[in-house]
């Protein structure tokens, strides 16, 4: 399972010499769709700092779904909302219920941070996105796996404990 509390990760995290990337490697369906990051990318402002634009884009990304509401990730929304943009897919199926549950329960030390010291944007939605993300993409099943080289390299970025967005 990787790991959920990088906030800032290691620069050389972005560094890949392959021209692939996650969706070439293993096609996992997207839980969001190309207007909601237009629209919330334009809702937001300029935030100068990398990491707090990505958080700031995916809490609005997870208000615009229900899945983030009066400050708290609901789980059951969330839940039904990863099974039915991810789970419908059958590669995928068996293992959201499970990558979900585990991916959850990290975040519970982040929870408990964030209910006493509220941020301007939220984690928990990065952090449970970027979790699910990279499991699903180590736990790529064979059947919408590309093997290869520049696949692998991908994968090694996960387990060294890079974010998924520095492979997508």
């Amino acid at each position: 399972m990787p790991r959920m509390n990088s906030f800032s990760p290691d620069p050389t995290c972005f560094e890949i010499s392959t021209s692939k990337r996650a969706d070439d490697c293993c096609l996992i369906p997207k839980p969001y769709d190309n207007q909601q990051v237009s629209d919330c990318l334009l809702s937001m402002g300029n935030p100068t700092d990398a990491t707090e634009k990505y958080k700031c884009l995916v809490a609005c990304i997870a208000k615009k779904l229900n899945v983030y509401k009066d400050n708290n990730l609901d789980r059951e929304a969330a839940l039904r909302l990863f099974n039915l943009k991810i789970g419908s897919n059958p590669n995928f199926a068996p293992i959201i219920g499970s990558t979900f549950d585990q991916c959850y329960r990290q975040l519970s030390v982040n929870m408990a941070y964030e209910q006493s010291n509220p941020p301007n944007c939220s984690a928990l939605p990065m952090l449970l996105l970027n979790c699910l993300q990279s499991s699903l993409f180590l736990n790529c099943p064979t059947g919408v796996w590309k093997v290869g080289s520049e696949c692998d390299e991908l994968k090694r970025k996960l387990t060294k404990g890079c974010p998924f967005v520095a492979i997508s």
